[in-house]
């Protein structure tokens, strides 16, 4: 069954978190979000899942897709489509980050996140998908930065033509760059 897909794209602190909450909570009262972030020893992502877990309020069931199987992301999807009626994954990026993090290259990252956005697009659920855009800025200065930045943005890619709709935030304000705002 075809999903309703959008990607909500963007810089940091454009928006993309509450534009996309916004659009899942017009689509359905049970809703799930997919956390890719992971809790680290880190107090200042712990602050940012707090500040996300608050401002989503009600309503959400949280996956934590980072726990999760996320090697398999059919069933990492099923289990979270199993939760709800519409899905927000958040983010893309941080996604990418923990697989390139586990020590997988560029070409099984791109090969996990086709099956991800396959497993995303075929359950049957309305999907919003949350990434950042990492390539407008300056060049990282060492290998492993360039290499998240162009993985990144490849993932991004292939988000954005699997995607009925595409965002891209700026400063808080939507521009629809791809399909309508459904």
């Amino acid at each position: 069954m075809r999903t309703t897909m959008l990607l909500c794209t963007g810089g940091c602190r454009s928006g993309k978190s509450d534009y996309a909450r916004r659009w899942a909570e017009e689509r359905g009262r049970a809703r799930v979000y997919m956390a890719s972030a992971y809790v680290s020893g880190d107090d200042e992502m712990r602050r940012r899942i707090a500040r996300h877990r608050q401002a989503r309020g009600e309503g959400w069931k949280t996956y934590e897709a980072a726990a999760g199987p996320w090697t398999e992301p059919e069933a990492m999807v099923a289990e979270a489509a199993a939760l709800g009626d519409v899905l927000l994954f958040d983010c893309l990026t941080l996604w990418t980050s923990l697989c390139l993090e586990k020590g997988l290259g560029e070409d099984a990252v791109l090969g996990l996140s086709e099956r991800l956005l396959e497993a995303l697009r075929d359950c049957g659920k309305a999907v919003v998908l949350v990434t950042n855009e990492v390539g407008m800025g300056l060049v990282p200065d060492n290998a492993l930065g360039r290499t998240f930045r162009d993985t990144a943005g490849l993932v991004n890619q292939k988000a954005a033509a699997y995607a009925d709709t595409v965002i891209f935030m700026v400063s808080g304000l939507p521009l629809c760059v791809k399909g309508g705002t459904d």
